[in-house]
């Protein structure tokens, strides 16, 4: 097995710098697949690809170190697996097109193995590697914002463009505020410890950028999710800078209104005053609070039919459905997961996705770097997937699980470090 000391091979860096790649290009990626093939957003295809491929990297990580692999420990293997049969037996006996559902189900599966991979690849041979992967998932989202703007920029010249949809890494313009939070989340988490000057200028300009977008896509709970993720980072900042922080975050989010309002697609889903007129009300189902409720009802209803193993994954959409306008979600990730997993299935995915936030003290205290921008990401997209059910895509639950590991092996590393120095001093005393 390779060592640290032992020298680093050259397959070694091709796979930690192919993984980093796909990060940065698989969102981006995704976008311009689906604004030439909008049929690839069944299941988000490009993007569970890019998941694999990433998969596929990590198990080539083991081979090429002579590394062992070994199950997940106990608890999280037991989750794991009894979530994964969960969501077969809602599949089998419940859901309404079982074949449907199974393929909602490998993206959970998907999800499963690239945090049990990724978790280990860091642990053993990819340690150090942490930082990379924050910066590589916070410019994936830059280059896909980067194309937004692009595709924005070509529907206003020829028109030819469904505002609504927009169809570029998105199916409806409130899906594109994913990468608004990951990237105002991440900076913002970057900004935190920084000690200044241009470091700390860039990490504002990425705030801005972040913000900026959430306000041009005007959806409510998006705004809300990246301002709490902003937030956040300034509350975990080192106490003398927080009050710079705060006061910095403040004056990025007071630039954002006026840059978003540059150019604002003409549709009255787009634009931060659009935000301002809903928080006055709508009667649009599946945008006000009145049709989300209904819609958590709804799955709530049939939750209590299936209590046990639910409906099976991907199945909402046919069970409900207004007019022409068929729901994929019931747009609030608690009823989401009782829905789909019954409470089983939920009881296992929260214990999975949760437990490394409950160390998240020790994960800042050994790498404030990774673990504040990871964790403040991963707060936004978790606000947002409550206050909007955005973890039924792929790119938000992809990103999140990635981030969620870093957090889990920035505490692992601590503990690692606790326990070295007490072996150091048992041997000082000794000798």
């Amino acid at each position: 097995m390779m060592t640290a000391k032992a020298g680093i091979s050259p397959g070694h860096h091709f796979l930690q710098i192919a993984f980093l790649a796909l990060l940065v290009v698989v969102p981006t990626a995704f976008a311009l697949i689906t604004w030439h093939f909008p049929i690839m957003h069944t299941a988000s295809i490009p993007i569970l690809g890019g998941e694999i491929l990433m998969i596929l990297v990590l198990g080539l990580s083991f081979l090429e170190t002579g590394g062992p692999l070994r199950p997940p420990e106990g608890w999280n293997l037991a989750a794991g697996l009894l979530l994964i049969a969960t969501g077969i037996a809602g599949a089998v006996l419940n859901a309404p097109f079982p074949g449907d559902s199974l393929l909602f189900l490998f993206r959970t599966v998907a999800h499963i193995a690239l945090a049990a991979l990724l978790f280990q690849a860091l642990a053993a041979h990819w340690r150090d590697f942490a930082k990379p992967i924050v910066h590589a998932v916070l410019f994936g989202a830059l280059f896909q914002i980067a194309f937004s703007y692009f595709v924005i920029a070509h529907g206003a010249l020829t028109g030819e463009i469904e505002w609504k949809i927009f169809m570029a890494g998105a199916s409806n313009v409130r899906q594109l505020s994913f990468i608004g939070i990951v990237v105002a989340g991440i900076s913002a988490g970057l900004a935190a410890r920084s000690p200044g000057g241009k470091h700390f200028l860039v990490c504002c300009l990425g705030v801005v950028i972040g913000l900026t977008f959430l306000d041009l896509n005007g959806g409510r709970a998006g705004i809300v999710a990246g301002l709490g993720a902003v937030g956040l980072a300034a509350l975990l900042s080192a106490p003398d800078k927080r009050l710079r922080n705060a006061f910095s975050f403040l004056a990025c989010f007071a630039a954002s209104v006026p840059l978003s309002m540059i150019y604002v697609p003409p549709n009255d889903s787009w634009g931060f005053l659009r935000t301002i007129k809903t928080l006055f009300g709508s009667n649009e189902l599946g945008v006000s609070s009145p049709g989300r409720t209904l819609l958590w009802g709804i799955a709530y209803e049939r939750f209590l039919d299936h209590p046990f193993v639910g409906n099976g994954e991907g199945q909402f959409r046919f069970f409900y459905q207004a007019g022409q306008v068929r729901f994929n979600h019931p747009h609030n990730v608690i009823v989401q997961s009782l829905f789909q997993w019954g409470a089983i299935g939920t009881i296992c995915a929260a214990f999975l996705f949760a437990r490394p936030f409950l160390r998240i003290r020790a994960a800042i205290r050994t790498s404030p770097e990774v673990a504040i921008p990871a964790f403040c990401a991963v707060a936004g997209l978790s606000a947002m997937a409550v206050l909007d059910g955005s973890l039924y895509y792929t790119y938000p639950t992809m990103t999140s699980v990635v981030l969620v590991v870093l957090i889990a092996v920035s505490a692992e590393s601590r503990n690692r470090t606790a326990s070295c120095s007490v072996i150091r001093a048992d041997d000082a005393s000794v000798a």
